[in-house]
């Protein structure tokens, strides 16, 4: 499976945007990834469902920025009854390689400026006070999501949070819990 950038993405859509096609299916098969490249597509198309209507078809996943993306514009969803569907949840994992750099030998300096500007550091484990912040922008980031979600699904944020907190359902599971407005393929 490709990668799709913001940028080609973009691009694809306003060439879109640009043709005599009067509607559109929006193919979605994705694992979802980084929260900012999602939200980036999710821009491109909201700006194309403005302007012609959308339908979107979840392949075999559509979970985390694949369903952010799924839900971006508003209208309608379709999905097998065996789609992955969800996963409206955000993590964050570091690694920690102290222990590995000790046994070979190894020593790394981190020069930095700022309180958090070495965060992600991969040398040494997170303060309180980086675990904390951490621990801020990730409940911000889960409100933003679900609140998404909510305004696309048009359902509110306590219904959103009850079907979210990260897990993942089979399509006709979503139906039943409005994250998905109809069950079928791509045809």
């Amino acid at each position: 499976a490709a990668l799709l950038s913001p940028d080609t993405f973009d691009q694809v859509v306003r060439e879109v945007e640009s043709s005599d096609a009067e509607a559109v299916v929006v193919r979605v098969n994705s694992p979802g990834g980084d929260a900012i490249a999602s939200d980036e597509l999710a821009r491109s198309l909201r700006r194309l469902a403005s302007r012609k209507p959308v339908v979107v078809s979840m392949g075999d996943l559509a979970a985390s920025g694949g369903y952010s993306l799924a839900a971006a514009t508003g209208t309608q969803i379709v999905a097998y009854p065996e789609t992955l569907t969800g996963s409206i949840g955000v993590f964050y994992g570091k690694l920690v390689l102290a222990g590995l750099y000790e046994k070979l030998g190894l020593e790394k300096q981190i020069l930095s400026r700022g309180q958090f500007a070495a965060i992600d550091s991969e040398s040494r484990p997170l303060s309180p006070a980086e675990r904390e912040k951490l621990r801020k922008l990730l409940e911000e980031m889960y409100r933003d999501f679900v609140t998404q979600v909510a305004a696309s699904r048009k359902r509110s944020y306590a219904e959103i949070d009850k079907v979210a907190q990260g897990r993942v359902w089979l399509g006709d599971q979503a139906k039943a819990a409005g994250l998905v407005d109809a069950l079928g393929g791509i045809d």
